[in-house]
């Protein structure tokens, strides 16, 4: 999905590594299903502000979280605990983010809201395909099944839309764009295990947002606009719904397993068709829905497959011939 990557510590079986991880599953989910409306709400507004330049709309939306968690930190004297020795990685990590949030948000302006948020759900897919292509991992016949269901939705969904006069590039690169998202991200998932071996999550979330930031303040000199109050009252909006939806798809993963979340993840999809409906009129077609019933189910089977192939790893150690 397309949200920040920035839950630390992520086990297939436990879930973060975080000693103050609580086990109180009805709060996880009530924190990941609200987390992802707060989310699908910061896209439709991402999506109301289509004319202001992309670089201004990310650096608000990164650079409020990371001055919030500096006050947050400076009051309780706690400063020191954003220290880090990994700066440069931090920065590389934030590089792949602001491609992750850029692509995002352009994909906003030339598809619909409930094709883009399905199409986001080929990140499993794309990891899936990465490992085989340039890991050479093997690919049992689960998660390859599961890799062809999820590109027949992909292609489910966009066909109407290739063929269509308003732009038929339009489409394919509204689709390179979701694509792009998808595999940025997979990238920046990398990036959160290794990191979080030493950073804890708070760390994480504010190099994270104030490198983007910093990164897209660039952009400045390339078509910056003056807002005009409403639009400001937009990029706020966005800011603040996409750091509250961040911190709380964070604590989520203190209060629940991933495995129990992960099914919850999928309710971003159905936020989108009602968003997207009332908001733009922009109704999710016989094609849309099928296509993303194809890539959830796909997803799904992914991560489970892939969960149950940890589960047996923990127990009997790494298989010589893994074909799940």
């Amino acid at each position: 999905m397309a949200v920040d990557p920035t839950s630390a510590g992520l086990d297939p079986l436990k879930g973060p590594s975080d000693p103050t991880r609580q086990n109180r599953p009805l709060l996880g989910i009530a924190c990941r299903l609200l987390g992802s409306a707060l989310f699908v709400g910061m896209a439709a507004l991402v999506k109301m502000a289509e004319n202001m330049p992309v670089g201004m709309t990310v650096f608000v939306r990164s650079i409020l979280p990371a001055v919030a968690l500096f006050a947050f930190f400076a009051v309780q004297g706690k400063l020191a605990s954003l220290y880090t020795r990994r700066p440069v990685a931090h920065a590389v990590r934030a590089g792949y983010g602001l491609v992750t949030l850029a692509s995002w948000f352009l994909a906003l302006r030339i598809l619909p809201l409930p094709d883009v948020q399905s199409l986001l759900y080929l990140t499993p897919m794309v990891n899936t395909l990465l490992a085989w292509l340039i890991l050479k991992e093997h690919v049992g016949r689960w998660r390859a099944g599961a890799l062809a269901v999820g590109l027949v939705g992909m292609v489910v969904i966009m066909a109407p839309k290739v063929t269509m006069d308003f732009a038929r590039a339009g489409a394919l690169v509204g689709l390179g764009l979701c694509l792009i998202n998808s595999l940025t991200y997979s990238i920046n998932v990398i990036h959160i295990r290794q990191l979080s071996q030493t950073e804890a999550t708070h760390v994480l979330v504010f190099y994270f947002s104030l490198f983007i930031a910093l990164f897209a303040l660039l952009s400045l000199p390339f078509g910056w606009v003056v807002p005009s109050w409403h639009e400001v009252g937009l990029l706020l909006a966005i800011g603040t719904l996409g750091g509250i939806g961040q911190m709380l798809i964070t604590a989520s993963y203190r209060f629940a397993p991933v495995g129990l979340l992960a099914p919850f993840e999928y309710s971003a999809l159905l936020y989108a068709i009602v968003i997207g409906a009332v908001v733009f009129g922009e109704y999710a077609d016989a094609n849309t829905l099928a296509g993303a019933a194809l890539i959830v189910a796909a997803g799904l089977t992914v991560f489970f497959r892939e969960r149950r192939a940890a589960r047996r790893s923990r127990l009997v150690g790494p298989a010589p011939d893994q074909r799940d």
